[in-house]
């Protein structure tokens, strides 16, 4: 089964992105801003099926081992799996059409800004670069049967390096993003 049309579509913001090398959002300075779309509510309503796919980790691009793509990827199917079983969607059966397609991206890019100003200390002006690195993780839910777009949730924030938290921190964005789900 390909994915739906909307979802082919190459988000502008991740085609520049790499992939971030540690647990996404578990390291943030504040929480993730989040956003949800969801053009389509009465199909996420009467939706009761999923397909079974495995978030695939080569979307989980960059400079980290297999495994740990493996492991993030591995934590983002299971916090939405969780998340929509609660909803009264589950995974289609083998063998049958699902009611819905979805797929997770993971992306970071880094930012530099140039910051003039006068030195506090008598120095005449100065220059500055500011570093951060903004994380972003997105879910998108389509119609299995029309290939549009249902629902999409975004979180984003500035990262400042690896959190142990890992599939806590995923758990606690993606129930976030889920808030908003359609519910029937």
């Amino acid at each position: 089964m390909s994915a739906p049309r909307d979802l082919r579509r190459p988000l502008a913001l991740l085609a520049s992105a790499l992939v971030v090398p540690a647990l996404l959002l578990g390291g943030c300075t504040a929480a993730p801003t989040v956003t949800v779309d969801a053009p389509q509510p009465a199909v996420a309503r009467a939706a009761r099926t999923i397909a079974a796919a495995e978030i695939d980790p080569l979307q989980l691009e960059g400079p980290m081992e297999a495994r740990t793509r493996r492991e993030i990827g591995a934590w983002i199917a299971a916090a939405v799996r969780q998340e929509l079983d609660a909803r009264g969607i589950a995974v289609a059966p083998a063998g049958t059409s699902p009611d819905l397609v979805g797929r997770a991206l993971v992306a970071s890019r880094d930012n530099v800004q140039q910051v003039t100003g006068w030195s506090a200390v008598g120095r005449g002006m100065t220059r500055e670069q500011i570093r951060w690195r903004e994380g972003m993780l997105v879910i998108e839910i389509g119609d299995a049967a029309t290939g549009d777009l249902v629902w999409r949730g975004t979180a984003t924030a500035v990262i400042k390096g690896a959190n142990a938290r890992g599939q806590a921190a995923i758990d606690e964005v993606i129930a976030r993003m889920f808030r908003s789900w359609p519910d029937g």
